[in-house]
């Protein structure tokens, strides 16, 4: 598993989704959903994204 906690989102999500998923990994992302749009979100599927857990802070 690789963990980034920052507020941007990492530059090369996509490229890294797709290489994990070349190894046969299933990919997951754990996520607040701030930085994800439509188009990101099709382009981390189609790179072989397996699961996506998204986080809400309610404090």
């Amino acid at each position: 598993m690789m963990a980034i906690e920052r507020k941007e989102l990492y530059p090369a999500i996509i490229e890294v989704v797709a290489y994990i998923s070349s190894l046969k990994i299933k990919p997951i992302i754990f996520s607040n959903g701030e930085r994800l749009t439509p188009e990101l979100l099709l382009k981390l599927k189609k790179a072989g994204l397996a699961k996506m857990h998204l986080h809400i802070d309610s404090h």
